[in-house]
């Protein structure tokens, strides 16, 4: 794993006065931040490594396994090149099955604000009965700022219900979404859009195909745009968070996504995550444009 500020220095949480700082609290983290600007940040982690990526004075990982239990880091990351999320289909054994009704498998890391690109390259992200995805979250004094995107089948919200998922005529469905300072029971403002992943002649494409696919968020003070190998799928400017955020990666059973209807497990499998500056310009996205391209 490569992390630096451009400016040759720590990002550090602080515990200051009311007016100087933001609490994000939730059931799986809580920290404390600094609510100006965030400094720029660059990191790349391949998993090359076994066990917990290396944690600094700026970035802090940690992993939450509501769907599967795992004994450790290395049930995740074996070394390999690659970070594995399995899930199973079997309720009964979640954690948390009473406090959390939609349970999560995942990998995150804090904190990162505006001024950066996010991205992920995975594979197997259609998983009947949950949707993968890459995220940012905050919580703090009743408010929400999050920027998702979510990856599904068939979302069961999103006309035509029931259309075919694989490649062969069939397509995958996601979501790009925002909130910001938004109420925590309202969960408003916010903005969703449903629709499907386009290529670049902008043809419904499937990602259940067993193939890398990367999934990129550039965050900017002003918009969001949302990348998928390299397409721009979505742009948002009307509803834009500006606090730093955990980076959630995984997977998650929700009302939306499906039966889990099957036997035995499934796995997520990571190649890498990759977070960088971006400048004020929107521009194509980082991911390059060939998906399949060998790893340097």
């Amino acid at each position: 794993m490569f992390v630096k500020c451009l400016n040759g220095k720590y990002q550090v949480l602080y515990m200051g006065t009311m007016a100087m700082k933001r609490f994000a609290i939730s059931s799986m983290f809580i920290c404390c931040w600094l609510t100006v600007p965030s400094l720029a940040l660059e990191l790349f982690e391949d998993f090359a490594s076994p066990g917990k990526p290396k944690s600094g004075k700026n970035i802090k990982w940690s992993y939450t396994d509501q769907m599967r239990a795992v004994k450790g880091w290395q049930d995740i990351i074996p070394g390999d090149g690659f970070a594995y999320l399995t899930i199973d289909a079997d309720r009964k054994n979640d954690k948390d099955r009473k406090k959390q009704k939609w349970p999560f498998q995942m990998i995150s890391l804090s904190s990162i604000g505006p001024g950066h690109r996010l991205e992920m390259r995975a594979k197997n992200t259609v998983i009947s009965g949950v949707a993968s995805f890459i995220f940012t979250y905050t919580e703090a004094d009743g408010m929400v700022d999050e920027i998702d995107v979510e990856i599904v089948g068939d979302d069961a919200q999103a006309p035509p219900e029931n259309h075919p998922t694989g490649p062969a005529g069939g397509w995958t469905d996601a979501r790009f979404n925002t909130w910001a300072n938004a109420d925590i029971k309202t969960l408003l403002p916010a903005i969703s859009h449903k629709k499907p992943i386009v290529n670049e002649a902008g043809k419904k494409v499937s990602h259940q195909d067993d193939s890398f696919h990367i999934y990129t968020i550039e965050w900017r003070t002003d918009s969001v745009d949302f990348f998928i190998d390299g397409v721009r799928q979505q742009t948002i400017t009307e509803v834009i968070p500006d606090s730093a955020s955990t980076v959630l990666v995984g997977m998650r059973h929700m009302s939306w996504t499906g039966k889990l209807d099957w036997q035995g497990t499934r796995t997520m499998i990571v190649d890498w995550l990759r977070i960088e500056p971006v400048d004020g310009k929107n521009t194509q996205g980082g991911a390059e444009a060939d998906v399949d391209k060998p790893r340097s």
